[in-house]
């Protein structure tokens, strides 16, 4: 019996151990899959220890001046890509410096291809020509989707092909995709500052390999291509700490990706529009359009914190409002079902301001927009927003300047997952100019 006793401990006590070993074990793997921060200016003698791969396919690359340069050319489509061994995907923004030597049919690009297959890619591109310069998404739309038909593109990026014009042959600029797994959302940004957004099918976590490269649209383009530099920087995310403080005067050249998500022209149709946001003493939201034809009214611009469970929140924002016409600036709190937002809006051409505030309320399912007073510009244009909602009471407050100006119950209940958001909306015709001075946020009762 005591044997039988013993032997019974023995191989429990062994059973335990071997599965405590393969627990650290696994976390060992997945603790090396995990993006960790990387930077290469990119030599060619240190390219193997620096752990990169390449692929060439007509196209080869040479040291010039100390600059890694990818040339050549090619009866067919020549290719040339530099990508690092598999990551997990997850919150990321991979970048690259690049100068163009000569106008031709080629692309610069920069993205993420699924391991050990590359034509399952998203990769954010410029597309070399001597007279129609442009951006383009490349890829699939998700990691297991379709791979598109017209050449690989997956969109051509319209609203932005304008900002390609402003590269020129010998110019070093910088061109970065970021990845947000939370939400699907893609971000392209041209020397730090965000210029386009978009939602895919991409889910986080699958195996992916850093690439940037070069690949010609026309068979003896003969690029001349300069690179500088390689970035990955892993950007884990999340919404505010319960209990803190969240404080932003936007300090840096783009928004935070640890706090911000931004939204830039997507789903909106523009004839000869504007949509761009930067930062640097404050952020700067700017917005115009000579026609919208697809709603009458759209949000070209707009930032959101992470989702979050909702609790009692208080939201104050400091404004510099230079133009809006047909448009409003907004903050609002919501999710897909219920919302709440205080809209500061210019329904004409004219100076005259005015309050309103859109929510279900009274057990509505459909938005009500409530009419507010006109607002009385501080300085300079000038004004103070402050929004507080509690969720146990079903209420909110806005208050400008100290005064209330709007007090009422609204259907956003406690818990529910929201997103803060800050932004623009316009109408046909419209222009907004906007600085939000600072942003300083706490779930704590008003």
């Amino acid at each position: 019996m005591k044997r039988w006793f013993a032997g019974t401990v023995f191989f429990f006590g062994l059973f335990l151990a071997s599965y405590v070993l393969y627990a650290h074990v696994s976390s060992w793997r997945m603790a090396l899959r995990i993006p960790s921060d990387w930077s290469s200016h990119l030599r060619k003698a240190t390219l193997e220890s620096d752990g990169f791969k390449i692929f060439r396919d007509g196209l080869d690359a040479w040291m010039v001046d100390e600059k890694f340069v990818v040339s050549g050319t090619s009866p067919r489509k020549g290719i040339f890509r530099l990508y690092r061994p598999s990551k997990r995907f997850d919150s990321a923004t991979l970048s690259t410096r690049f100068r163009v030597g000569e106008f031709a049919a080629y692309d610069v690009f920069v993205g993420f291809q699924v391991a050990g297959d590359a034509t399952r890619r998203v990769a954010f591109s410029f597309s070399n020509d001597e007279s129609h310069r442009r951006f383009r998404l490349l890829g699939v739309g998700a990691n297991q989707g379709p791979i598109p038909e017209s050449d690989g593109v997956l969109d051509d990026l319209e609203t932005i092909h304008d900002v390609a014009q402003t590269i020129h042959v010998g110019d070093w600029h910088e061109i970065a995709i970021r990845f947000d797994p939370r939400n699907q959302q893609f971000e392209f940004l041209l020397d730090s500052i965000p210029i386009a957004t978009r939602r895919l099918g991409w889910m986080g976590g699958v195996d992916v390999e850093p690439v940037v490269g070069v690949e010609e649209r026309t068979p003896g383009s003969n690029p001349h291509v300069a690179f500088d530099a390689i970035s990955f920087a892993a950007a884990p995310s999340g919404p505010p700490p319960r209990g803190t403080r969240f404080v932003d005067d936007f300090p840096g050249s783009t928004p935070d990706p640890l706090r911000w998500q931004t939204t830039i022209a997507n789903d909106w149709r523009m004839n000869g529009g504007l949509a761009q946001v930067h930062t640097g003493g404050g952020l700067h939201l700017e917005g115009s359009a000579a026609g919208v034809t697809s709603i009458g009214i759209s949000t070209p611009v707009m930032l959101c914190l992470y989702p979050t469970e909702l609790d009692p929140v208080h939201i104050e924002t400091t404004w510099d409002i230079r133009t809006l016409r047909y448009a409003a600036i907004f903050v609002s709190i919501s999710n897909e079902q219920r919302t709440f937002e205080v809209d500061i809006r210019a329904a004409g051409d004219g100076e005259r301001r005015q309050w309103f505030f859109t929510g279900q309320s009274d057990g509505s399912i459909a938005p009500v927009r409530t009419e507010g007073p006109a607002i009385e510009a501080e300085g300079n244009n000038s004004l103070k927003l402050d929004v507080a909602y509690d969720p146990w009471l079903r209420r909110a407050t806005v208050r400008s300047g100290g005064t209330v100006v709007h007090q009422k119950g609204y259907e956003l209940s406690r818990k529910e997952y929201v997103r803060i958001c800050v932004g623009g909306h316009i109408s046909s015709g419209g222009a907004f100019d906007a600085t939000l001075r600072l942003v300083d946020l706490h779930f704590a009762p008003y």
